[in-house]
């Protein structure tokens, strides 16, 4: 009976390190085992270097703080720069619109002001012209209205028969020349009434005016020439009696 033949042992090379090595693995040699280290021999501090070290260690901190606050500040002082011209401005810019305010209130009660005068007057001239103009009409209506004449204390000087002076003597005998003055003073009573109620008007007006007054009927012309004084003579009782 035949037996099984016994397989024979094989070896293989197997690299790990991607070199390629002759026989078995080879193994690199293990890193040596830790060992106990001893203690450095470093110098020993004393108090004084200990502060020393300190001390610089501070200093070096404060230059570092310093150098940081002054870029703070510089930037920080660029900015408040910023700021106040920023607020300059704005306070020109308010000064300027209250003076401007200002100007224009005042420009405004300067006219305000003027308006009520002219309309003051304005209305003073209308009550003026309203009153003339009652008065006016009031003369038209009533024509034979007595106007209140101021007696002229120059012009009546002199004249016996004053028109202001009419309870004086009434039974007084007058001759032709009291009874011709007596007609010229009581024509010019009437140019003085004529002249206080007639309204102002341009002396050519009134020159034309008085002229008109002054000039002597054709009655008055012939007592002046001497044509009526036989008539007189007849007709003029009122004075004798």
């Amino acid at each position: 009976m035949d037996q099984t033949p016994v397989p024979k042992s094989v070896a293989f090379d197997v690299t790990l390190d991607g070199e390629s090595g002759d026989g078995l693995l080879r193994v690199k040699k293990r890193p040596p085992r830790l060992q106990a280290l001893e203690p450095l021999n470093m110098p020993t501090l004393t108090s004084e270097q200990l502060a020393e070290k300190q001390r610089l260690a501070d200093a070096k901190r404060e230059r570092l703080k310093q150098k940081k606050i002054k870029a703070s500040q510089k930037s920080s002082r660029r900015r408040q720069e910023l700021l106040k011209a920023r607020e300059f401005g704005m306070k020109q810019q308010l000064e300027q619109e209250k003076t401007t305010i200002e100007d224009s209130l005042k420009q405004a009660e300067i006219k305000r002001e003027q308006r009520l005068i002219e309309i003051k007057e304005k209305q003073r001239i209308r009550e003026e012209r309203a009153k003339r103009a009652r008065e006016r009409a009031k003369q038209i209506q009533n024509p034979d209205d007595e106007v209140e004449v101021e007696k002229d204390e120059e012009f009546n000087a002199v004249s016996d028969d004053s028109w202001l002076d009419q309870g004086s003597a009434p039974g007084a005998n007058k001759n032709q020349e009291g009874g011709l003055q007596g007609d010229l003073d009581e024509e010019d009573q009437i140019q003085k009434k004529v002249r206080q109620v007639r309204p102002t008007v341009s002396a050519s007006t009134v020159d034309s005016f008085d002229g008109a007054f002054s000039r002597s009927g054709p009655r008055t012309h012939g007592i002046e020439s001497g044509v009526y004084k036989d008539d007189l003579k007849d007709d003029d009782d009122f004075f004798g009696s």
